[in-house]
């Protein structure tokens, strides 16, 4: 947002005189990059992730790059780990040898989708510093960033190279680049310290980095988010330093807000962005493990930050919430200076409950009740085909720990070699709110689906490669995974990753993963729209069911609710090998709501509650005028 402030002479000399130009790169080591193509022609050593490592000694070469346009341009696709962004810059890098395999021409592209696209053309030019007549000096940025239009944010960009600089040359057997930055240039002030969300112990300078023409600033700090001129704590602050001192008296465990606004030579104030931090508490807080988490080591160390003046902390553990909301003495385990505990060997598959209350000599500190729950099993149920289809009946079927298998030329499932395929399931359970990117590492094809939305889709025969799903948000419950993939010969490996903002890439693990009790719902997926009018709503059985209860209307929290009782949503009790269901003719336009429990009057825990899944129909083809004939003309004759 703009507005206009004016100034008096001084200042005015003082804006003209202190133009500032903040562009900032939008990649990280953390960001999931690709090559392109994606078929791992490339040294070992010299990987696209080398194009955004932050060195200029290390560098990515694909060696299809010396054939354009025979094999097509040559390049990567990134997926930053700060999230959606504008980028209206980039700077390149030489590698450090051949300067023939130098790209001379980029594009740059943009997808909201995915990883893999389909991307929309940003920006297409010249590297003119890497054509000029002489060589630019090995292992040199450009002197200049390219700077072009764009006001789209994208969560995914794509670099291609069209050019290199001389493929007739000798050593010109690929495309080589020692670094690319994507940049945002912005006219507002980023990059604050204390970082966003922040929690701090003692008051510390507000910090942060001047935007795009930048002079002055104003200064905005206060409790609430609506920061006014009553907030205001520095006024016309000249651009250098970006520093303000905060208030030195902080209430422990408030929220602060803070703001800088922008103002140019011409006096044109741009709002900036409002960030927050927290004054840390008197009491203990960010406990580790996280309070709600599953699946923890029974030989798990509890830890947790201290309080703003705490010397030393009491430990209360067990598996009664009670006890320990009471911090009745069955319960406490230790009075210690160090903010870290080691309760011993826990119990599998139990939840524990625990609080840390704070000393500082005089005062004590009660902390918050937190809780846990160990590991106990899990899995996810494979079956393996002797095709390339999935036909038939699998060979094998078993329960694996997870998706995690590298069996190069070997036997697949100690069974099976060439022309294997197979489909693992699982009740994928979420504990804590997160966004999550599914990766698969796969030689040949795969397919992953989650509560039936297809995911990642690369059924194709090619060699060892990642593939990306769009980041999902997934709120605490149970999620129903499909996972498949073909083999066809030489080299054969599948597994299943997953990643957070917090959590670096890892296996997804049993404990998450459960072999598939809930019903898996197929189609329509949850989320759907323009569905058919006559829809038929497909599942997938759960291995203990022998029964299905359908719940099917218009009101989420209705079908969410039901039981067989509420005759106007449960539908009735289908038959094990019934896994379709049809609600007849739908109106045009119109949300569902469906949910599928299994059932199974021998097993203590049925019913299996399924998940809510909804979805929208088509709307209505408008109604046809039928054409009137009159007598007389040439199709009346």
């Amino acid at each position: 947002m703009w507005r206009m402030r004016w100034t008096n002479a001084a200042a005015t000399v003082l804006l003209l005189g202190s133009i500032v130009q903040a562009a900032q790169d939008v990649t990280s080591r953390d960001d999931i990059i690709v090559g392109v193509p994606n078929d791992g022609d490339w040294p070992k050593q010299e990987s696209p992730a080398r194009v955004i490592d932050d060195h200029a000694n290390t560098k990515y070469l694909h060696f299809k790059g010396d054939r354009v346009p025979d094999a097509g341009p040559t390049g990567f696709r990134v997926t930053p780990a700060v999230g959606p962004t504008v980028v209206n810059g980039m700077t390149f890098t030489t590698a450090n040898d051949c300067p023939a395999r130098d790209p001379i021409e980029f594009e740059l592209h943009g997808s909201n989708e995915s990883v893999g696209g389909p991307y929309k053309l940003i920006f297409k030019g010249q590297i003119a510093d890497f054509k000029q007549v002489w060589p630019w000096p090995r292992s040199a940025k450009t002197a200049t960033a390219i700077v072009f239009s764009n006001n789209t944010a994208y969560r995914h960009y794509q670099v291609l190279f069209p050019a290199i600089r001389d493929p007739a040359d000798a050593c010109a057997n690929s495309m080589q680049i020692a670094e690319v930055e994507l940049l945002t240039i912005t006219h507002k002030a980023t990059s604050p310290e204390p970082p966003e969300g922040a929690v701090i112990t003692s008051p510390v300078p507000l910090q942060w980095t001047s935007g795009e023409t930048a002079a002055l600033h104003d200064v905005y700090f206060g409790k609430t988010p609506e920061l006014t001129e009553a907030n205001l704590i520095a006024s016309l602050q000249p651009a250098y330093p970006a520093m303000c001192q905060m208030p030195a008296d902080l209430e422990p465990g408030a929220t602060y807000y803070w703001r800088v606004d922008q103002i140019d030579g011409s006096g044109k104030v741009c709002i900036g962005d409002v960030w927050h931090f927290v004054a840390a508490p008197n009491t203990a807080y960010s406990p580790s493990p996280r309070d709600g988490d599953k699946w923890i080591r029974t030989d798990a160390i509890l830890s947790w930050l201290p309080g703003r003046t705490a010397t030393a902390h009491e430990v209360f553990v067990g598996t009664h919430k009670q006890a320990v909301v009471a911090r009745d003495a069955s319960v406490f385990q230790a009075s210690q200076v160090a903010p870290i505990y080691g309760p011993g060997p826990l119990e599998p598959g139990a939840t524990y409950y625990w609080a840390v209350d704070e000393l500082d000599g005089g005062s004590r500190y009660e902390g918050s009740v937190w809780s846990f729950t160990t590991f106990s099993d899990g899995g996810v149920k494979a079956e393996y085909f002797s095709n390339v289809t999935l036909s038939g009946k699998p060979a094998v079927t078993q329960i694996e720990d997870q998706i995690d298998h590298d069996w190069g030329e070997g036997t697949i499932a100690a069974l099976l070699s060439d022309g294997v395929s197979a489909r693992w399931t699982a009740d994928l359970e979420i504990a804590i709110s997160d966004t999550f990117t599914f990766i698969t590492t796969s030689d040949d094809g795969v397919r992953l689906w989650l509560d039936g939305k297809l995911l990642i889709d690369n059924w194709t025969g090619h060699g060892p490669m990642d593939d990306y799903s769009r980041p999902v948000e997934l709120a605490p419950g149970i999620y129903s995974l499909r996972m498949e993939w073909y083999e066809v010969w030489m080299g054969a490996m599948v597994q299943l990753w997953w990643q957070t903002p917090s959590t670096s890439r890892q296996i997804v693990p049993a404990g998450p993963l459960q072999p598939p009790l809930r019903a898996g719902p197929l189609f329509p997926a949850n989320g759907d729209v323009n569905v058919p009018h006559n829809v038929a709503i497909k599942w997938s059985a759960g291995d203990l069911a022998v029964a299905h209860d359908v719940y099917f209307g218009r009101d989420a929290e209705a079908v969410a609710a039901a039981t067989p009782a509420d005759t106007a949503i449960y539908q009735g009790r289908l038959p094990l090998d019934q896994t379709t269901w049809t609600p007849g003719s739908l109106e045009c336009n119109q949300t569902y709501y469906w949910r599928v429990d299994e059932i199974n009057p021998d097993e203590p825990d049925s019913p299996w509650r399924g998940r809510i899944s909804s979805f929208t129909t088509a709307a209505c083809s408008p109604p046809t005028t039928p054409s009137v004939v009159r007598r007389g003309s040439p199709a009346g004759r």
